[in-house]
């Protein structure tokens, strides 16, 4: 995955740049998400997801964090 700019509290907004994910960036970055928090591929997750699998209740914040994430993939 492509490196992020790292920035500070100090630097000033206005010098901030950002960088726009291609699909396949996205993707990777989704996957990484979904191992991390879940310990499944991302492609597993949106499979389980539109299956309805995850009863998890709101406070189960790792399912909510990588859910946030399928308007990147989708």
């Amino acid at each position: 995955m492509a490196a992020q700019p790292q920035t500070t509290a100090e630097e000033d907004p206005e010098t901030i740049t950002g960088h726009e994910m291609t699909r396949a960036e996205a993707r990777e970055f989704f996957d990484g998400q979904a191992r991390a928090w879940l310990g499944m591929s991302g492609e597993e997750f949106m499979r389980a997801w539109d299956a309805g699998e995850f009863d998890a209740p709101p406070e189960r914040t790792e399912v909510t964090n990588v859910a946030l994430l399928l308007p990147l993939v989708r």
